[in-house]
């Protein structure tokens, strides 16, 4: 989204997956609300919990105001395979950035 200039939702949209992640570390660690004691892996469910519902808002930004035009169909398209391999190799070098800032 900050690349076609939706910085404000954007940012509200990490946001919210920020502060979800937050709380559900803290319920699937401790075992808060009735969940069960997780310890580290409560952490990694509450994080791909977190992205999940971040992925969710993106996508239903993106269907809903056409900002972006996704149809699923063409994911399996093969003349775009090659395309496809480098946004994906783009998007995992973006979350390796992104975790060891984190950090």
């Amino acid at each position: 989204m900050r690349t076609i200039e939706r910085v404000i939702f954007a940012t509200v949209v990490n946001g919210t997956a920020l502060v979800l992640n937050i709380i559900l570390n803290a319920v699937f660690i401790f075992g808060l609300f009735g969940a069960p004691k997780m310890g580290i892996a409560g952490v990694a469910l509450a994080t791909t919990i977190a992205r999940f519902v971040e992925l969710a808002l993106c996508m239903a930004d993106a269907l809903k105001f056409k900002t972006l035009r996704f149809r699923p169909v063409t994911i399996f398209q093969h003349h775009n395979l090659n395309a496809r391999w480098k946004i994906v190799l783009l998007r995992i070098c973006q979350c390796f950035t992104d975790g060891l800032r984190c950090q």
